[in-house]
């Protein structure tokens, strides 16, 4: 039905397509702009005044966000895998809307899963320790972008360990250490660059521990 209605309304918006590791910056134009993320899987982020980016959250297909106009900071979106993004103007999407209202459905859908999305990925940093952090991480991709197969719940997104490092703020070093540790407890593997956990609920209990 979606699709349907994308190509009922072809001009009244950008389509944008990300190949993976493509980044996209966001304007910052006179008026906000409505992102909708339609396929794929992104990092979004702000930059920062050294110019690395803060990791806001990564989201999946069918959100949405609202870039605002004249913020003052610079955001940019990482395309973790090919990633399909829609950019409609807000007077673009009421006449959208009053042609056809169910795209509003879709439209609120999407912002309220990204704020989900975003407020739950905020809490990855609530512990103090980057080990507690790293586990939090892979739990909530294995929540988000995870499928249970017989080795475990395999995380369906390509990221390193130099990936994860940047996303905590952190460095290698210590992501591979910590990821040596979990190696050791036998509830994490990695096939063809997918990580793999064994067992999601003791992985969760791993962060009682101290190492």
């Amino acid at each position: 039905m979606l699709k349907s209605l994308i190509k009922l309304h072809m001009d009244s918006f950008d389509r944008i397509m990300l190949n993976k590791g493509d980044i996209l910056l966001f304007e910052n134009s006179n008026s906000p702009l409505l992102y909708f993320l339609i396929e794929g899987i992104m990092q979004i982020g702000r930059l920062n005044f050294q110019n690395s980016i803060l990791t806001q959250g990564i989201v999946k297909n069918n959100t949405c966000f609202i870039v605002q106009s004249n913020s003052g900071y610079v955001y940019q979106g990482k395309a973790l895998e090919t990633s399909y993004i829609l950019v409609l103007t807000f007077e673009s999407l009421d006449n959208i809307i009053k042609s056809n209202p169910l795209f509003l459905t879709y439209i609120v859908n999407g912002i309220y899963q990204y704020f989900i999305q975003l407020e739950e990925f905020s809490s990855i940093f609530f512990p103090k320790t980057v080990y507690n952090r790293t586990i939090a991480l892979l739990l909530y991709l294995a929540k988000y972008f995870g499928y249970h197969s017989f080795k475990g719940t395999e995380i369906q997104v390509s990221i390193t360990q130099a990936n994860i490092a940047q996303i905590l703020g952190s460095s290698r070093v210590t992501i591979t250490r910590i990821f040596k540790i979990l190696y050791r407890t036998q509830c994490l593997e990695v096939y063809y660059n997918r990580i793999v956990i064994k067992n999601p609920v003791y992985f969760g209990f791993l962060t009682q521990k101290r190492y």
